[in-house]
């Protein structure tokens, strides 16, 4: 029986993972093996889960009844995993499609979290109020592509301080809103950000831009596209405040922003070296109020009759 077909557990669900990591839990040595009591280990094909390597103490868990993906750590001081995407034990077992929750246990921290969420086409919620996400620096494309998330809860307290790039992280989240989850993101530390490219590109629900008004944006050189074809968007104002005085790419930011009605420029900083403002506020056709300062640039925005 593989991964696939369920997992071999202890009675207490103290241990619990595939044949062959039960396998090596008993090698043919001499000594015998690393257990002085009897353990009796039961198969389940409920569940299919397993440890992460090369830290045991962390873990991955899928009910086959409720669709929920579950990441958590044992007791003790080890709760990080870094892992790539591509190699997440649970793709070739359970697949991407198959979720439609993913919920945390025991403060599992991500310290590699770029993708790991990306394509699941069937996930529905996310509650990370038990993960963290401390020391990783690249959440790129944490969500992107998961197109039916519309629950996100529990990720308002993740420490994000060395967070260097945030490109993508909700790209193509269409469905969630700012109730949803968008407003968890006030706290959010973007102090070390250098890159906000697509961070919401196709984040069709997005409203409202207060939960991001208090960001530290003046490390940060790429917004191209960070908020392309967010169409439920009517008011930039909440971030009229933030510090681009180190951006130098600030094309199609609100692209395809149809909806767009107030837009305040006043205290952005247009004339980085470098800058490319190329189709910043191409399809923006409704807007009515323009704000602008002694650093505004509006041609080649886009900006037309």
């Amino acid at each position: 029986r593989g991964p696939s077909d369920g997992m071999w557990k202890l009675e207490d669900l103290g241990w619990f993972d595939c044949s062959s990591r039960l396998a090596s839990r008993y090698p043919a040595r001499a000594a015998g093996s690393d257990f002085t009591s009897q353990l009796t280990y039961v198969w389940d094909p409920n569940f299919r889960g397993g440890r992460f390597t090369p830290n045991g103490n962390t873990w991955w868990l899928y009910e086959n009844a409720t669709s929920q993906l579950i990441l958590g750590a044992d007791g003790g001081a080890e709760k990080s995993v870094a892992m790539s995407a591509d190699d997440l034990p649970w793709i070739d077992v359970v697949g991407l499609a198959n979720s439609t929750s993913v919920g945390s246990r025991g403060g599992i921290v991500l310290s590699t979290p770029s993708g790991w969420f990306a394509g699941y086409d069937n996930l529905t919620s996310f509650d990370g109020s038990q993960m963290d996400v401390v020391g990783a620096t690249d959440l790129s494309n944490l969500f992107a592509g998961d197109s039916m998330l519309d629950t996100l809860a529990g990720v308002r307290d993740w420490d994000t301080s060395s967070v260097t790039d945030f490109s993508g992280v909700f790209k193509g989240v269409s469905a969630l809103t700012n109730e949803g989850g968008f407003y968890q993101l006030d706290g959010w530390s973007t102090v070390s950000a250098t890159d906000f490219s697509s961070m919401f590109e196709g984040a069709s629900g997005l409203s409202d831009l207060s939960p991001l008004a208090r960001w530290a944006t003046g490390n940060v050189q790429n917004f191209s596209s960070m908020f392309k074809d967010c169409v439920s968007l009517e008011d930039q104002s909440p971030i009229r405040n933030w510090n681009t005085a180190a951006a130098n790419n600030m094309s199609y930011m609100f692209a395809g922003c149809s909806n767009l009605k107030y837009l305040d420029l006043s205290q952005w900083n247009m004339k980085g070296r470098g800058m490319s403002l190329t189709g910043m506020l191409d399809g923006c056709g409704d807007l009515t109020q323009i704000k602008t300062g002694e650093s505004t640039v509006l041609a080649g925005t886009g900006l037309s009759d």
